[in-house]
């Protein structure tokens, strides 16, 4: 999916959404949310996710704590929050 990622906050963000804690585990190529127990990966503005079962990883680069809050499903939209900074992705197409 095609993502518009911004450190300001945009107009939707004043909406109310649904917020979690979780944790990101960086390895090599992308992360694993470990709350919503998905892949991701980012390239340019795109994000690939896949589900991520749990099992071995062979490498972890390091780890952040988030918040994240999502406003919409359709089209998808979320604000992550870590202790060095807010961000906020829009999609724009899948």
């Amino acid at each position: 999916m095609e993502l518009n990622i911004t450190e300001s906050p945009p107009q939707w963000a004043t909406n109310p959404g649904v917020s979690y804690e979780t944790k990101f585990l960086y390895t090599g190529f992308g992360r694993i949310d470990v709350h919503a127990k998905v892949y991701q990966s980012f390239q340019d503005f795109s994000m690939y996710e896949r589900p991520f079962k749990g099992g071995v990883v062979s490498r972890v680069y390091s780890s952040e704590l988030a918040t994240v809050t999502e406003y919409s499903k359709s089209p998808r939209r979320w604000k992550e929050e870590t202790p060095s900074c807010t961000m906020y992705f829009a999609e724009i197409s899948r």
